[in-house]
């Protein structure tokens, strides 16, 4: 089961956040996408495949299902959004 964290001195998108995915009543069918500023194309991230998403003070913090770990500072991070999975449009290699 998923769950979203946020500690009193992370920015307010992770409260924002954290209340988007709280309301959803199936979480499984949605993604957390990041606009990294580093790359061509969003890095997505199926909430049925995560175990937590922290907003820490310095970082963002993800646990993958089978333990994978993935930081992320808040300066290399654009945008965020939560979708629908069948919204995500896959461009593929041009």
């Amino acid at each position: 089961m998923l769950e979203v964290k946020t500690c009193r001195d992370s920015p307010t998108v992770g409260d924002e956040i954290k209340n988007v995915i709280d309301e959803l009543s199936n979480k499984d069918s949605y993604v957390l996408s990041l606009q990294l500023d580093y790359r061509d194309n969003n890095t997505i991230f199926y909430l049925n495949r995560l175990k937590l998403i922290e907003f820490k003070k310095d970082m963002l913090h993800i646990l993958q299902e089978k333990c994978s770990h993935v930081f992320i500072s808040y300066e290399n991070i654009l945008e965020y959004a939560v979708i629908n999975g069948e919204d995500v449009i896959d461009l593929g290699v041009i």
